[in-house]
């Protein structure tokens, strides 16, 4: 076990942001486009979703707004690379919330005080640093279908590093708790981070440095990825 490299560059400073980023849903889009790579968006179907719409009003929340400006932070809205054309439906004011598109997620990690999120992989780099994630989950009966995914072995309400909440009101309380708490993680997912991340002393790549050097790094066994890779590579020789 040597743990992820890319742990050794996470670091915790001065938070500026409560940092929101979920993740995207496919069923809102309206197709792919190939020639851009981005995906396309039916604005006025995208802005009346539940997605849209739960959002576009946890940034515009002045129970939330007021408690971040008495702590001197501000709100930040991480959107999925799959929803950059759909952007602009959310109706963001710039002067209350920072749309951090195209930003190194460590930079990110490192100025977030908190971050909500709901069914994202990317808040594990964030747990990493003991800093509280709340989960969104007002969907959850309906996020996997037609999702380009399934739901896997994760289960935030028994994994996760922080509460699952599952309606607007909740999830506004909880982030309005953590401000009067000072952002502190609760003890009982503090100890699930503790339990979950073998290391934390910034000597992950050393570890896979040495165990690379000795030999000892493990042999992903054949399977049909390279079955199906050579076959690619006959049929296009």
């Amino acid at each position: 076990l040597t743990g992820f490299p890319r742990f050794d560059r996470l670091r915790a400073k001065k938070p500026r942001y409560v940092t929101i980023m979920p993740t995207w849903r496919l069923g809102l889009s309206s197709g792919y486009d190939k020639e851009s790579g981005n995906w396309n968006y039916d604005i006025e179907k995208f802005t009346k979703s539940d997605f849209c719409r739960f959002y576009s009003a946890l940034a515009k929340d002045e129970r939330i707004l007021s408690a971040l400006r008495k702590c001197g932070l501000k709100l930040a809205f991480v959107p999925h690379p799959n929803i950059t054309r759909a952007l602009d439906a959310f109706g963001f004011d710039k002067k209350n919330v920072k749309v951090l598109s195209g930003v190194p997620y460590r930079k990110i990690y490192a100025r977030s005080a908190m971050v909500v999120t709901d069914y994202s992989s990317a808040v594990f780099d964030f747990a990493y640093l003991r800093r509280p994630v709340v989960y969104a989950q007002f969907d959850r009966d309906s996020f996997y279908e037609g999702q380009v995914y399934t739901k896997g072995y994760f289960d935030a309400g028994t994994m996760g590093f922080g509460e699952v909440e599952t309606d607007y009101e909740g999830t506004v309380a909880r982030i309005l708790e953590y401000v009067n708490n000072n952002f502190a993680m609760g003890d009982e997912y503090r100890a699930r981070a503790d339990s979950f991340f073998a290391y934390r002393d910034r000597k992950n790549s050393e570890r896979v440095y040495r165990a690379v050097a000795a030999g000892t790094m493990p042999r992903r066994e054949p399977d049909d990825r390279d079955r199906d890779e050579k076959g690619e590579k006959d049929k296009n020789a």
